[in-house]
């Protein structure tokens, strides 16, 4: 982990390999003190977005000009 650079993007499983953990390591420190890393974890509906906002961005670039209207992507969040 130490050779990986501030705000790099990460992912793993959890512990018995079921889920993934999207986080993203940071490094905090006032000016002045030592920085310490850490890890910013990102929560279901954060997951859901960058998802979504990749795909919209993959489907664009395979075809620019296929849709029309443009393509539109949303992420609908329901409570449960």
């Amino acid at each position: 982990f130490d050779g990986v650079g501030a705000d790099a993007r990460c992912v793993s499983v959890d512990g018995d390999a079921d889920r993934l953990v999207y986080f993203r390591k940071t490094t905090r420190g006032k000016s002045g003190e030592s920085a310490n890393d850490s890890v910013e974890l990102f929560d279901g509906d954060k997951i859901a977005a960058l998802m979504a906002t990749r795909v919209a961005d993959l489907l664009k670039r395979c075809a620019p000009n296929a849709f029309d209207p443009p393509l539109r992507v949303g992420v609908v969040q329901t409570a449960y």
